[in-house]
This record gives C-alpha cells, structure tokens and sequence, in this order.
C-alpha cells in the first residue's frame, strides 16, 4: 500500500491515515516528526467494507507548533503528502498557504499563536 510507493514523501503514519479519511492533520505530530522519530503503536484502519490500511504507528507529539516558521515547516510536509494523494488540490493548498502566510506577517509575532489557532480551527471546520 502507501509503505511500499517509492515516491511517497517521509510523513508521519496517523496523519496519512488523517489524509485518507479527510480528517483535520495533527500539524504538532507533523513538526515532531520532522525532528524526530518517535513512533509507537502498529495500527489498522479499515476504509469502507473491504480496504483496511496498515499503518506502521503512531507520532508522539513532543513538538508544537508555536511559531511562523514551525507551521510552515510542518504544513509543507502535509501539503506534500496531500499533493502526493491528490495533485489535483495545488492551486487549493497554494492559497491556502499564501492566506495563512498572510495572517502571520500582518500581525506580532507575539500574537502568531493566534493565526495557528485559528488555521488548527479552520482546518477542524474543513475536515
């Protein structure tokens, strides 16, 4: 399945799983994965009546996202993943990222916990 696909990008194995059923990505498990790799838990998902997904565990968020620089360091490796299984999405993802990118310049960096709360609420309410 996804663990034998070549070109698949290093991403962590719940939040694939994440991807595939259209819910909200974990973007601190996604940063933790970036910087290390903790991984814990073989688990299964099953996808409608006859497909189960094998993935090989589960990240420990040990990092969070607090700034400007780790939330586009852990988007674009959830925008890669997401490219990977649906190319189709670019020019989504593109504005996406250029609006969020926005939110941070615009503000404090003393108030960029705010524009992540709100990108983890959108993302929820998209999901």
């Amino acid at each position: 399945m996804l663990q034998n696909t070549v070109s698949k990008p290093e991403y962590p194995p719940d939040q694939w799983k994440n991807l595939l059923l259209g819910d909200a990505v974990d973007l601190d498990k996604v940063l933790s994965a970036i910087n290390s790799r903790s991984i814990d838990n073989k688990f299964k998902q099953s996808i409608g009546d006859k497909m189960v997904i094998e993935f090989v565990g589960e990240t420990k968020a040990t990092k969070k996202v607090k700034t400007h620089t780790d939330w586009i360091s852990a988007f674009s490796k959830t925008k890669s993943a997401i490219l990977f299984l649906f190319g189709h999405r670019r020019e989504e993802l593109d504005k996406y990222s250029d609006y969020i990118k926005n939110m941070f310049r615009s503000i404090s960096p003393k108030s960029h916990r705010a524009v992540i709360h709100a990108d983890q609420a959108i993302r929820e309410q998209v999901a």
